[in-house]
């Protein structure tokens, strides 16, 4: 619990691979869906042997079943910073999705934020090196601490201000992301999977910004339902500009650069093969998925 009556409780189901698991949350109730928030994380045995190779779920704790080990592998220190920046770049996607579309859903962006403060650690981005990155961590956290003593109006202002600045708090956190030194051609731009296929990272030096719905949509903003603004961002094409050293490390990993990589790659791939079994309804464990090439 980081904050009062503010679950940060995730279950993350590890099960035998077969070709399909039933999914829990379409049998739960709306209420409980409410209270839950998030479908529960779903992963096979053997990928969550070595999930360290692609995603960092902190603490675990073990609460029901039998206690499974967990590889270790070499150089973690280079696997935390590949998924800090992949959740970096995610969580930059989301709210620029959100505010492109003129619906800002309150637990979606506070949940996501709230990974922010993680993602800085993975990477290794203190506080000297990105104040604003940490301001806006400390906000989401001081947000969600007094949410249920603040008035309604001042949720409201709150949670739009922040919507509004968290941006510029992202991108000095990318600006910050040291590069890899992974010998792999430069890329100039680099597609992204899944649910992101209509969005293309491109070089930027220095800042991000998605382009070009933010203009398209601002006009419409209020006008357009939620699902309305959803079906204009997913049939357009986008661009989300990040700096080199961003593509360099999420581009190292795709094309498995390295034996690390490669390892990290095959195992990202068979877990996204194992997702795509399932029946609707799962979470999967990181975000290595969205960036690996199909």
């Amino acid at each position: 619990m980081s904050a009062p009556r503010i679950s940060d409780l995730d279950r993350i189901a590890v099960v035998e691979e077969t070709n399909r698991h039933s999914a829990v949350w379409n049998r739960m109730s709306a209420s409980t869906r409410y209270i839950a928030m998030h479908s529960p994380f779903l992963v096979d045995v053997e990928t969550f042997a070595r999930h360290r190779w692609f995603a960092m779920p902190e603490p675990l704790e073990l609460v029901m079943g039998t206690r499974l080990a967990v590889e270790e592998p070499q150089s973690l220190e280079l696997l935390r910073l590949v998924a800090g920046i992949e959740g970096l770049v995610v969580s930059r996607l989301k709210l620029a999705r959100q505010i492109a579309i003129g619906r800002v859903k309150v637990r979606p962006l506070l949940c996501d934020l709230h990974n922010v403060r993680h993602d800085l650690r993975l990477v290794g981005i203190s506080n000297e090196e990105a104040p604003r990155a940490w301001a806006l961590a400390e906000e989401v956290a001081a947000i969600r601490g007094s949410w249920w003593e603040t008035a309604d109006e001042d949720r409201d202002r709150r949670v739009s201000d922040l919507a509004a600045s968290a941006a510029r708090g992202i991108d000095e956190a990318l600006a910050r992301c040291p590069s890899t030194s992974a010998d792999v051609p430069p890329v100039p731009s680099m597609s992204l999977c899944a649910q992101w296929g209509n969005v293309t990272l491109v070089i930027q030096s220095t800042t991000s910004h998605v382009r070009p719905m933010q203009r398209l949509l601002a006009g419409l903003s209020g006008r357009l339902s939620r699902r309305a603004g959803e079906m204009v961002w997913s049939r357009q094409r986008h661009e989300l500009c990040v700096p080199h050293g961003v593509v360099s490390v999420l581009s190292s990993a795709a094309a498995g650069a390295d034996e690390l990589m490669a390892t990290r790659l095959e195992v990202v791939r068979r877990y996204r093969a194992f997702m795509d079994r399932q029946t609707p309804g799962w979470s999967s464990i990181g975000l290595a998925t969205i960036f690996a090439p199909e």
